[in-house]
């Protein structure tokens, strides 16, 4: 995998700083199954759950904007 397939880029406006998204460009497949891993991942894996937590509890990140976060860092690996 590239990391192009994923295109993450930046999201800046007036209330947002650099927060990284998940452009619609690339490969579609792709993002659905890394999202659908991701989820999986959360719900069975206690590191995946507690970056999901912290990043809900802690962050005050609303869940899906967290779910993508970890889409991210399952891209990495």
């Amino acid at each position: 995998m590239r990391k192009s397939d994923l295109n993450l880029a930046e999201s800046t406006s007036g209330k947002r700083k650099g927060q990284i998204i998940i452009s619609k460009r690339g490969d579609s497949s792709l993002r659905k199954y890394l999202y659908l891993a991701t989820i999986q991942l959360i719900g069975i894996n206690p590191i995946f759950q507690e970056l999901h937590q912290h990043n809900v509890q802690v962050k005050h990140m609303k869940k899906q904007q967290s779910v993508f976060k970890l889409v991210g860092k399952v891209h990495e690996f």
